[in-house]
């Protein structure tokens, strides 16, 4: 499941950069939101890839360490995605 969540994560991270484009033309947002949405976007791509290197290594070398780690970074991604599911500007 690691292996296909990072074509996933790669997937997901293009489209909501794609859509947040589109929302940025077609829509007005209020002053310094746009950025902050942006910010959160590289933060959950960084996380998630962070998150699924060391899920991959952690499991393969069968550590505590980097699982413990991936088990962290996973709770931070799913805030972003809390973020991007309920808290955008336009959804």
């Amino acid at each position: 499941m690691v292996f296909y969540d990072f074509y996933y994560t790669g997937l997901v991270a293009l489209l909501q950069l794609a859509i947040m484009i589109w929302k940025l033309v077609m829509l007005w947002f209020p002053a310094g939101q746009f950025g902050i949405e942006v910010c959160v976007l590289g933060v959950y791509a960084l996380l998630a890839f962070s998150r699924l290197k060391l899920g991959a290594a952690g499991n393969s070398k069968e550590t505590h360490l980097e699982m413990t780690l991936f088990i962290i970074l996973s709770i931070l991604a799913a805030f972003c995605n809390y973020y991007f599911i309920d808290r955008q500007t336009y959804m």
